[in-house]
C-alpha cells in the first residue's frame, strides 16, 4: 500500500470564518510509526547528492549519515533489554548503504535536483524545508516502511527560504548538518517533535539562525533518552566545593559514574581535566512517585493484521509506547569517604541535565546543577 506521510506534527484546520481556527483531536494513526520494528534487521540506504546545489563534499555527507545513524543506536541502546508488555524497543537495526537503483528502504536526498518530479510535486514548494523527513509506502502487516530523507539545498536558486535570519550555505558547516540528520533520522525512527530541544518543532529554525549559529557549532551531541554513563561538573559553588565536597583548591570539578547494577553513583574529584581520587557515593536511589514526568518518546499504532507482535506484548491493546525519555525525581543519600554524616539527598535525573540537591547550614540549596548546553542556547533570545 503506498502512504504518503510527513513525519511532522501538522495541525488539521478546520475554518468557519476569517479568524476561525480549530486543531487538536486529530486521528493520526499510524502516521507517525517507526519505519522499521523489530522483525527488520537490516535496513538499506542510499544518497543522491545535487552536487551543484549543496556546499559540503560527498564523503562529508556519508560521514554525516553514519554519525546520526551511531547516534541514535547509541541513544536506543540505553534502553534495550525493556520487555515490559505493551513497550517496544527500536532503532537497534543495522543500516547498510546501496545503490538508489536497489530501491532502498531509506534515501538521502541533499538538493533541489535530488527529488524526482513526483517529489517535487508532493512536497509542492521544496525552498520551505530546510530538512523533512517522509514516508511514501507503509506495510501495515509487517510494519515496515519506505521513504525519503530530503535535505534542502543551500546554495542556488533553490536553496531554503531565508527571510534573512538564517545562515548561508548552512552545510559548509558539519555539525549543522549532523544536528539536522540526527533530527531527521529521529524522525524514521519514529520520534515526532517533542519539546523544544533536538526534536523540537522549531529545532531547524532555530539551528540556522545566524545570530545563534555560532554558538550551535560548539555545542556537544547530548544525550536525548537518557543520560550518559559517565559526566563531570564543574560549576559548584565554592563553599559546596570546600564544606561539602572536600575538594582542595586545585580540585575544580566532580566526575560522575553511574554504576548500573548497583544503581548508584560513584564521585570522583577532578584536576586538570584528570581523576585525582574517590570524593564518595549516591547510594539509596529510591524513585519518587510523585515526581515522575518520564515519558515515551514513540507511540506504535497496529491493526489486529500485523504480525510482529503476540498478544503478550500488545495486551490486546492497538497501540504500544517506545523508550521513556528518563525524567525523574530520587531520594538518595550523599556518602562522603570525608567528613561528617551522611547527607539526605534529593537527585532530579533528565536526559541533558543531572541536579543534586541537599541541606547546607539547614537550607535545602543545590549542591549541583548540570545544565544541558543546547537547552540554555535555545532559551536565548536571538540578538545581532
Amino acid at each position: 500500500m503506498k502512504i504518503i506521510s510527513i513525519l511532522f506534527f501538522i495541525p488539521l484546520f478546520a475554518t468557519a470564518g476569517d479568524g476561525w481556527v480549530g486543531s487538536g483531536g486529530e486521528l493520526f494513526k499510524d502516521a507517525h510509526n517507526p519505519w522499521f520494528v523489530k522483525n527488520t534487521k537490516e535496513v538499506q540506504y542510499c544518497v543522491s547528492i545535487d552536487r551543484k546545489s549543496i556546499s559540503v563534499s560527498e564523503d562529508q555527507i556519508q560521514n554525516k549519515i553514519k554519525e546520526a545513524i551511531k547516534y541514535w543506536k547509541k541513544e536506543l541502546s540505553k534502553t534495550q533489554g525493556n520487555k515490559t508488555p505493551g513497550y517496544f524497543s527500536m532503532g537497534q537495526q543495522n543500516f547498510v548503504k546501496t545503490e538508489c537503483t536497489n530501491n532502498p528502504d531509506i534515501k538521502f536526498k541533499f538538493g533541489y535536483k535530488s527529488l524526482t518530479q513526483e517529489e517535487i510535486d508532493f512536497l509542492q514548494k521544496p525552498e520551505r524545508y530546510i530538512g523533512i523527513s517522509v514516508r511514501t509506502n507503509y506495510d501495515r502487516k509487517n510494519l515496515k516502511g519506505k521513504g525519503f530523507v530530503y535535505i534542502s539545498s543551500d546554495i542556488g536558486p533553490k536553496s531554503y527560504e531565508n527571510n534573512g535570519q538564517l545562515v548561508t550555505k548552512a552545510w559548509s558547516k558539519p555539525k549543522l548538518l549532523l544536528f539536522t540528520l540526527i533530527h531527521e533520522i529521529g524522525h524514521v525512527i519514529g520520534i515526532p517533535h517533542i519539546g523544544n530541544g533536538l526534536m523540537g518543532q522549531n529545532f531547524l529554525n532555530q539551528l540556522l539562525n545566524k545570530f545563534l549559529v555560532d554558538s550551535f557549532t560548539r555545542l556537544p551531541i547530548e544525550s536525548f533518552i537518557r543520560p550518559d554513563n559517565q559526566f563531570q561538573v564543574c560549576e559548584i559553588n565554592r563553599r559546596i566545593k570546600t564544606f561539602v565536597f572536600n575538594l582542595t583548591p586545585t580540585e575544580d570539578c566532580l566526575d560522575i559514574l553511574l554504576n548500573k547494577d548497583k544503581n548508584t553513583y560513584t564521585l570522583f574529584a577532578m584536576e586538570n581535566g584528570e581523576r585525582t581520587r574517590k570524593v564518595g557515593e549516591i547510594l539509596n536511589l529510591k524513585a519518587e512517585i510523585s515526581d515522575i514526568k518520564s515519558l515515551p518518546i514513540s507511540t506504535l499504532y497496529i491493526e489486529k493484521k500485523q504480525n510482529v507482535f503476540n498478544t503478550n506484548e500488545t495486551l490486546f491493546r492497538n497501540f504500544m509506547f517506545g523508550p521513556l525519555m528518563q525524567d525523574q525525581g530520587y531520594k538518595a543519600v550523599l556518602l562522603l569517604k570525608e567528613g561528617n554524616l551522611p547527607y539526605k539527598v534529593y537527585i532530579r535525573v533528565r536526559p541533558n541535565s543531572f541536579a543534586l540537591y541537599g541541606t547546607y547550614k539547614k537550607a535545602t540549596i543545590p549542591f549541583f546543577i548540570k545544565q544541558s548546553p543546547l537547552a540554555l542556547l535555545l532559551m536565548k533570545q536571538p540578538t545581532p
